[in-house]
């Protein structure tokens, strides 16, 4: 789920995400929350909120990293999980070496400060390649699946879903798809 602006202004917010979370038996870091970069970085009370919501033990996430106000350089000050790579970088992630230079960084500035990075966009084999070539753990896009409702989900879960075999290990490949619903 993607915050807004009203949302983190709201003093409530994460008393009410809680409550929620409570009511249907949900764990709290079952959820992950995103933020984009520009409005995370904004101001002390979003920043507030954002600090408020990860104490629940929500888990939040930086969307369109690359693209706002922060820099690599600021990036230890937000408290955030999980960093999304722009996909104005994994677009030209196989034809430019610049971008797969600013996605390596990224990948490797995130790990270090122990969050995890997902590549936004993916749509063709050549960026998944590129971006699996920077350790990017994870990756998003038309390549994997266009948005889905959730009924449309759990029917692309379970085709997408490998038969159980008889004891042998399974091979993950290094780069899982997030689909967005």
């Amino acid at each position: 789920m993607n915050l807004s602006r009203a949302q983190l202004a709201d003093a409530g917010w994460p008393e009410t995400v809680g409550a929620v979370l409570a009511q249907n038996g949900m764990a709290p870091a079952q959820l992950q929350l995103e933020v984009t970069e520009s409005l995370a970085a904004q101001d002390q009370q979003v920043q507030q909120r954002l600090h408020e919501l990860k104490a629940i033990g929500v888990t939040l996430a930086l969307d369109d990293f690359g693209t706002g106000y922060s820099s690599l350089s600021s990036l230890h000050q937000l408290p955030v999980d999980t960093v999304k790579i722009d996909r104005s970088f994994v677009c030209q992630a196989d034809t430019s070496p610049h971008h797969r230079v600013l996605i390596e960084a990224t990948v490797k500035v995130a790990q270090s400060l122990g969050m995890s990075t997902v590549a936004e966009g993916i749509e063709t084999e050549a960026q998944l390649a590129a971006v699996r070539d920077q350790l990017c753990a994870k990756g998003q896009g038309y390549l994997f699946s266009r948005p889905l409702t959730s009924s449309a989900l759990l029917d692309w879960l379970r085709a997408s879903m490998p038969a159980p075999s008889s004891g042998a290990a399974s091979s993950a490949a290094p780069l899982a798809a997030a689909v967005m619903v």
